[in-house]
């Protein structure tokens, strides 16, 4: 009985929903440097974007257009951090210059050119390690022309009848 009784108990506590005043932001945000670009989405859902300046436990404060804003954390449904691709893109470029590399370095050795390789094995070598430098290099500038956001806080939903 006292183990049943547990069990629900247990099983009811995560049917508790932290109300809007107690919501606190996660060590992700506080750890966002300042100076970096964020987009801040308030529970009225609207959205601001601009330079972090400081964040703490209580708010956020963000320069936009010259202007510095700072929001109470109770008011945020989430907060985004503009992050760069750069490593992504040299590793999709390294992996496309390989097989491109490799693929060239097949058909180098079996062509009827002066210089060749002696065998398949070895033209897909040169070509293959060639393809991988300049497909990392060029994946790296694309990738880091290309930003992303990334999630670094998400209010939970309320729930109708929580405070």
């Amino acid at each position: 009985m006292h183990r049943a009784l547990f069990v629900v108990s247990w099983m009811l506590s995560f049917l508790i929903v932290t109300p809007a005043s107690a919501r606190v932001p996660t060590n992700s945000v506080l750890e966002i440097k300042p100076g970096r670009r964020v987009r801040i989405e308030r529970l009225d859902t609207s959205r601001i974007e601009g330079d972090l300046v400081r964040a703490t436990a209580d708010s956020l404060s963000v320069r936009s257009d010259s202007t510095l804003i700072s929001i109470a954390m109770p008011s945020i449904g989430g907060v985004y951090e503009r992050r760069r691709s750069a490593a992504v893109g040299a590793g999709i470029g390294a992996a496309v210059g390989a097989l491109v590399g490799v693929v060239g370095g097949i058909a180098w050795s079996n062509s009827d050119s002066f210089i060749k390789p002696d065998s398949e094995a070895q033209g897909s070598a040169i070509l293959g390690l060639v393809g991988v430098v300049v497909g990392a290099g060029f994946g790296a500038i694309v990738g880091s022309a290309m930003h992303r956001w990334k999630v670094r806080y998400r209010a939970a939903p309320e729930t109708p009848g929580s405070p």
